[in-house]
């Protein structure tokens, strides 16, 4: 009598148990169900994907951050314990600059770029000036271009804030450590808001990286008559590859093995002229519409660029 008994409580125990698994994995199946339609895996990859980038980077001394900010340019220079700003993207996007500063723990900044008072590189400066100590800010002197909306609010931000705005001029350096930042243009005062675009040459040991802001034809012109030293590894593109972003002469004298260009994949493109000229001169072409952030790493004699996607 007493096994009888025995015998049911333990088919009792394998029941219920039985019955709690099936109940845990119809759960599971239902959680993993749910998460898959609402793209939550995808987000969670992207997540530890990007740290797993970022991660790898802080292995290197120098490590420029290139994010995806649609069609403007968003540009984060560290090296050995320096952080350098260049531009700060829209106003609104998924992962703000001071966000991404925030999760750095970044609350200094010991240089800021802004290459153009154009709203794709002024973005959200404002939230970065009263979130972050801005050391030194620099931008271009438009002349009697007309000032943008976007570029007044900041104007104010900063006097508020009791930041000085530097004009930037050609030959201009800024040096942190083993790292330099020299201003390559502009050369004098233009009548466009482009053309008076911050261009800057990165160098850092052998490694050399050039951002080209919104610089256009003119004195794209300009800078390849000067022959000066503009050669560099990695090239980012102009005006997020428009046309006249780059010209076969300006390729031969830069000379970049890899070049990257910000865009969206939206109805807006870049100009296939300039890609082409890209690609046939055999740079390796990276864009942020397809690789997400972009990582340039680098020790100073050789470097590695990482990608959020791809």
């Amino acid at each position: 009598m007493d096994d009888n008994k025995n015998n049911k409580t333990q088919n009792s125990a394998k029941y219920i148990k039985t019955f709690v698994m099936l109940c845990i994995a119809v759960l599971l199946l239902s959680v993993s169900f749910i998460i898959e339609r609402s793209g939550v895996w995808e987000s969670l990859f992207e997540v530890l994907h990007v740290s797993s980038i970022y991660e790898e980077s802080n292995r290197y001394p120098l490590s420029v951050t290139v994010y995806d900010v649609g069609n403007a340019n968003c540009v984060l220079v560290r090296c050995d314990g320096y952080n350098v700003l260049i531009d700060s993207g829209y106003e609104k996007v998924q992962n703000s600059i001071s966000d991404n500063l925030r999760a750095l723990r970044i609350n200094k900044l010991d240089l800021v770029i802004l290459s153009s008072p154009d709203k794709k590189y002024i973005g959200e400066m404002c939230g970065v000036a009263d979130n972050v100590q801005i050391d030194k800010f620099v931008t271009c002197d438009i002349g009697d271009t007309d000032m943008t909306e976007a570029y007044t609010r900041l104007a104010e931000k900063l006097k508020e804030k009791n930041i000085v705005i530097e004009y930037a001029k050609s030959g201009d350096e800024y040096v942190f450590g083993d790292m330099n930042l020299r201003i390559v243009s502009p050369y004098k005062v233009y009548d466009t808001m482009s053309d008076n675009s911050v261009v800057v040459r990165l160098s850092y040991g052998e490694f050399g990286m050039l951002f080209m802001g919104d610089v256009s034809k003119r004195a794209l012109g300009d800078i390849v008559d000067t022959n000066e030293n503009i050669r560099c590894d990695v090239l980012l593109a102009a005006r997020q590859g428009r046309s006249g972003a780059v010209t076969d002469e300006f390729l031969r004298i830069v000379n970049p093995a890899a070049a990257v260009v910000c865009v969206e994949q939206t109805d807006y493109i870049p100009d296939d002229v300039t890609i082409q000229k890209i690609i046939d001169y055999g740079c390796k072409l990276y864009r942020t519409d397809y690789s997400g952030d972009i990582i340039i790493a680098s020790s100073g004699k050789d470097y590695k660029i990482l990608t959020q996607f791809n």
